[in-house]
């Protein structure tokens, strides 16, 4: 499991898969953010990051993209796999149908 992901797992932020633009159906790190949120989910990255992975999630956020996802938005990581079940992100999405 990527850095990132453990870091933000072990401060109680939920993951998820995504797949952006221009990334063709392959996945990634992402997280929900309600809108406004990008300070509030910076600041809880800071406040819980590993300071020995420190490049490893540095070089992540160098690489940071976002979404509208109508009220809220999604960070994503392009480069950084997302470990995990991707089931339960489409059961997600299907119960919008």
């Amino acid at each position: 499991m990527h850095p990132l992901q453990e870091m933000l797992e072990n401060a109680g932020i939920e993951t998820r898969s995504y797949s952006g633009r221009g990334m063709y159906g392959k996945e990634c790190l992402g997280v929900s953010i309600d809108r406004g949120g990008l300070g509030n989910f910076i600041a809880d990255v800071l406040e819980n990051l590993d300071t020995d992975r420190v490049e490893e999630i540095a070089e992540a956020f160098r690489h940071l993209s976002t979404d509208s996802l109508g009220l809220g938005m999604i960070a994503y990581f392009p480069g950084v796999p997302y470990n995990g079940s991707s089931s339960d992100d489409e059961d997600e999405d299907s119960d919008e149908g």
